[in-house]
């Protein structure tokens, strides 16, 4: 536009180009974590979460954590401070969004033992990330849904139970709520009003 002056114009590409390169950065961030992701290996320890004694006694997850950490490890000599930091969270929010899902679906009745683990393997997942640079509001974003899925197996009463699910739907709004009400079925102590 011919009204604009060049200072501005200047500044309008700046912009542009800072907008491109940060559109770059999260595609090459969704790509690496999509990589991660794709792994057989981890695909099998995935598959193990929520599942028998190996997941309660808390080692599916130290390899879960262990092999995300292989990957970082990699990817942090190789990629830019800033991207790096994308990178690891990207891959915290798919891994605790894998864990969520499928304690979810869990397929007995889920035990407060299960929201203990649960509550485990969000901390050791958050502190795992935090050591790896990510910043802390996205890691308590990421694992804020494991910790509120805990609430809804194990909490106290139904007003508690409303919070949990409040939270959960907020921090993770694409939870079929079928799935939460098959959840807190399974709990038994409820009525069906609550």
């Amino acid at each position: 536009d011919a009204s604009l002056t060049p200072a501005l114009r200047h500044r309008l590409d700046v912009d542009a180009a800072a907008r491109g390169f940060a559109d770059l950065a999260a595609g090459a961030a969704r790509a690496l974590a999509a990589r991660v992701f794709g792994d057989a290996g981890l695909g099998e320890l995935a598959a193990r979460v929520c599942a028998g004694p190996d997941w309660r006694d808390g080692s599916v997850t130290a390899s879960l954590v262990a092999t995300l950490g292989d990957y970082l490890e990699d990817y942090r000599a190789l990629a830019e401070k800033a991207l790096f930091v994308r990178v690891a969270e990207r891959v915290l929010a798919t891994a605790a969004a894998t864990v969520g899902a499928v304690a979810l679906t869990l397929s007995k009745t889920p035990s407060s033992a299960d929201a203990a683990r649960l509550r485990t393997d969000a901390a050791d997942l958050e502190a795992a990330f935090t050591a790896w640079g990510a910043r802390p509001a996205a890691v308590a974003a990421a694992v804020r849904p494991l910790v509120d899925i805990a609430a809804l197996i194990d909490g106290p009463d139904a007003d508690s139970l409303r919070l949990a699910a409040t939270s959960l739907l907020t921090a993770a709004p694409t939870i079929p709520s079928s799935m939460l009400e098959r959840l807190l079925a399974a709990r038994g102590d409820l009525t069906r009003a609550e």
